[in-house]
C-alpha cells in the first residue's frame, strides 16, 4: 500500500466522506480559508462567521442558514446541517465568490464573528464526543494500549491527545483541535 493511499485511508477513518469532498481546493483562495471548519460568509453582508468545533457549531450553522434563507434547502438535503455545508454550501458559486472576495481583502472591510467555548466545558464535550463516536476507537486504542470499550478516563484522553498536532492541519479529528482558526488572524475591521 502506498503512503498516499495509506494517508487517504487514514483520513477516511477520521473525517466523514462529505467533508472530504468539501475540502476540494478553491482556486485563488489561501489555506486559511480551507482549514476545517471553514467559515461561513454572508452573501449580502460583509460578515464572516467562524467557530471552533464543540462550540455550538450546529446551532450557529442553523442560525446562519436561517438568516441566509437556506435552512429549508439544507433540511431537505439532510437533517444534519453539516452535510449541507459540505455537499452544497462550500461548493456553491456564491460561497466561492465570497471566499475569493474575503481573500482579496485580507479581512479588511469584513466583520468577524468568532465563537469559542469555555475550555473546561469544551474538554468535557470533547470527552463525551470521543466516548460516543466509535470511529475514533482504533486511534484511541493505539495510543492507550487497550480497547476504549473497556472504559476511558480523562487521563486516557490526555494520553491520546498528548504529542498530537491539535492545530487545524493535524491528523486528529477536528473536534479535538485547539480553539484556533487561521482566518481569525486576519486584520478584520
Amino acid at each position: 500500500m502506498t503512503r498516499r493511499r495509506t494517508l487517504k485511508a487514514r483520513m477516511a477513518e477520521w473525517v466523514p466522506g462529505w467533508l472530504l469532498r468539501a475540502r476540494r481546493r478553491l482556486t485563488g483562495v489561501p489555506d486559511y480559508l480551507t482549514a476545517e471548519p471553514r467559515p461561513m460568509i454572508f452573501f449580502h453582508h460583509d460578515i464572516v462567521l467562524a467557530w471552533s468545533p464543540k462550540s455550538a457549531c450546529t446551532d450557529l450553522m442553523l442560525w446562519y442558514l436561517a438568516q441566509e434563507g437556506l435552512l429549508q434547502e439544507a433540511m431537505d438535503l439532510n437533517p444534519f446541517a453539516h452535510v449541507y455545508r459540505g455537499e452544497r454550501y462550500y461548493l456553491s458559486a456564491s460561497y466561492k465568490a465570497r471566499a475569493r472576495a474575503l481573500a482579496a481583502s485580507g479581512g479588511r472591510g469584513f466583520t468577524l464573528v468568532r465563537v469559542t467555548r469555555d475550555p473546561a466545558k469544551r474538554l468535557v464535550s470533547i470527552f463525551r464526543y470521543v466516548l460516543r463516536m466509535k470511529f475514533m476507537d482504533p486511534f484511541v486504542a493505539a495510543k492507550i494500549g487497550r480497547d476504549p470499550a473497556q472504559g476511558l478516563s480523562l487521563l486516557d484522553l490526555d494520553q491520546t491527545l498528548r504529542g498530537e498536532d491539535l492545530g487545524v492541519h493535524g491528523r486528529i479529528n477536528v473536534h479535538c483541535h485547539r480553539q484556533d482558526q487561521p482566518v481569525w488572524h486576519l486584520p478584520f475591521d
